[in-house]
Parts: structure tokens; sequence; C-alpha cells
């Protein structure tokens, strides 16, 4: 499920969240990454909020599905879950669109918290959530 793998996955993931498909399968690739991340031993956690991908790095958390990414520095990420489907509901369909990204803070973080979270999210392994951060940062610096 590697972001803007196909449009047919985007389509099953799609038609499962309009309740109008069941839940696709994951590939083999997907599956063992997913085992992996359980016991990489690294302070990562990965599950699913319904059908996003949710990781939790130390100070900041993605949320993942096909084709868009989003970088969130909250206090409690399953309460972003409900915003960031309508967010990808909304997004146009059809080749050739890319990968979308959103980013937000919210809660009770400072200054200096947020913009190390950042650094942080800019070194991540997803280059999506990279571009997330630099935009993030651009929106924090001019505040």
């Amino acid at each position: 499920m590697e972001a803007g793998t196909s449009d047919d996955i985007r389509r099953d993931i799609m038609g499962w969240l309009k309740r109008a498909k069941p839940r696709p399968p994951f590939c083999d690739a997907c599956a063992s990454e997913l085992r992996g991340s359980r016991t990489s031993g690294e302070d990562t956690r990965t599950s699913f909020a319904g059908p996003v991908l949710v990781r939790r790095m130390p100070s900041y958390q993605v949320l993942s599905l096909p084709g868009f990414c989003g970088l969130y520095i909250v206090d409690a990420v399953e309460a972003e879950v409900p915003e960031f489907i309508a967010q990808f509901r909304k997004l146009p369909s059809g080749k050739g669109k890319g990968i979308w990204d959103t980013a937000r803070v919210r809660g009770n973080h400072g200054r200096e918290s947020v913009l190390q979270a950042i650094e942080a999210a800019k070194r991540d392994v997803d280059p999506n959530v990279c571009t997330a951060a630099r935009k993030l940062e651009r929106s924090v610096r001019s505040e």
C-alpha cells in the first residue's frame, strides 16, 4: 500500500471507506512491513485507526492512506482520523495526481517542542513526511 501505487488500490480503499466494498487485503510486502514494525525495537508503534495506518514516533505521528500522508503533532492522534479521512475523500481522483500531504499542530505544545518535532519529521524515512514537515515548518515560523 505504498502511497501512489495505483488507482486500483485507491479505488478499493475509497470503496471500503464508503462502505461499498469489503476491506481490501494487504499485499505480502505491506503485511511483512507491518509485522516487522512491531518487532523492530525502534521507538515506533504502528497500528490502524479504521482504514488509516497510524505510525507513532516519539515526537510526532503519521497518518497514511494510499496517496495521502498526514504529519501530526497532536495530543490525541485518533481524534484527527475522521478529519483526515474527510480530507482524503475530497482529493481529486485520477492518474498522475501524485502524493498529497497535510500537516497539523494541535494541543498543548510549546513553539520549541513543535520545532523539535518538525526537525525530527524532516529526517523521517518517508519522503512525503519530510515534505509535509518542511511545509509545516514554514507555517510555524511565519506565525
